[in-house]
């Protein structure tokens, strides 16, 4: 089979990123995408990412595939001879930006996106901030374990994080290492928003961002939620998160990409062509474990780290910062 990538711009270090979008295109690299520099053709990232209907030249079998923008722009193509040169493969996709932007662009300066990481070590009931000045409060007559771990008993328990920590920013990436004991539906690995009980107290949401491992009703499955008013933001996965496990659980909303992704251990669970408008939170109350609905219940769990970076993270980052784990930033 021949796949056909788009071409996508610079790269660092003088090299061009191609885009393959084709399982099984490239040997040893089953969902990929390519770098061309002066050292050749080499196997980069994964790229996992489906299109619309093919559009080729005559006479190459692609499967799923887009052209490089621009009548001028010359396409790739993998098959039994190499990489090869497709002249004059134009047109175009309106969903190009929302796949190179995550899905395929690595970038080394994720540690310099990191404003607020919690490491959760030491004993007490300070949370503090490894990065800045957002230390957190644990409340609820929950303390730190002094094993680098948090416990909360999914009757009051919660912790309270400092206002303001998402709405200010352009993009954002929510990640936590966390392990849901299981239970009812509505829990809240995060909330943030703000609700008609006011400041530190709960009610009726007015705004919220907020990750439930389960919801109510038919689904019963993990969503990302954003609760404007009257207007709701729903992002369902296809199952609820595993209990009784640490997991990696992560969100990341991307404004010039227009999406919002799920993810669970490094994949991709959920990718959504909904932009939640993170200004329109107004996070007065910046919680884990606790929801702005009086109605709902807090979460049952253990969480070992929890972070907020400043964009969307690439599914490149995500995935290396799950193999490195929790404890290297």
């Amino acid at each position: 089979m021949l796949a056909l990538v788009g071409l996508l711009g610079s790269a660092c270090r003088g090299e061009t990123v191609i885009a393959l979008f084709a399982s099984g295109a490239v040997p040893d690299a089953p969902d990929a995408a390519v770098m061309l520099g002066a050292g050749g053709p080499r196997a980069a990232m994964p790229a996992r990412v489906t299109l619309g209907a093919p559009q080729s030249p005559s006479g190459v079998d692609l499967g799923d595939s887009w052209r490089a923008p621009g009548s001028d722009e010359t396409a790739v193509a993998w098959g039994d001879g190499g990489i090869q040169a497709i002249p004059g493969a134009g047109g175009e996709t309106n969903q190009m930006a929302a796949a190179t932007d995550d899905e395929d662009a690595g970038v080394d300066n994720m540690g310099s996106s990191l404003v607020v990481r919690y490491d959760f070590t030491g004993t007490g009931t300070t949370v503090h901030d490894r990065i800045g000045s957002a230390d957190a409060l644990v409340l609820g007559g929950a303390s730190l374990t002094g094993a680098g771990t948090l416990e909360l008993d999914g009757q009051d328990d919660y912790v309270n994080m400092p206002n303001g920590l998402v709405s200010p920013l352009n993009g954002l990436t929510i990640m936590a290492w966390v392990e849901w004991s299981g239970g009812i539906c509505w829990q809240r690995v995060f909330d943030f928003g703000s609700n008609d009980g006011g400041e530190d107290a709960v009610g009726n949401a007015h705004t919220s961002l907020f990750l439930t491992p389960l919801t109510c009703g038919g689904r019963g499955t993990a969503a990302v939620a954003l609760e404007v008013g009257a207007s709701s933001y729903m992002i369902y996965a296809d199952t609820p998160l595993a209990s009784e496990r640490m997991m990696q659980v992560t969100v990341t909303v991307d404004p010039a990409g227009e999406r919002t992704r799920l993810y669970v251990d490094g994949q991709r669970v959920v990718d959504a062509p909904v932009l939640l408008p993170i200004g329109a939170i107004d996070d007065v109350n910046a919680w884990l474990g606790r929801s702005q609905w009086s109605q709902d219940h807090h979460f049952r769990g253990r969480y070992e780290e929890f972070r907020i970076y400043n964009r969307a993270l690439s599914a490149r980052d995500i995935r290396e910062a799950y193999e490195r784990g929790p404890d290297v930033p």
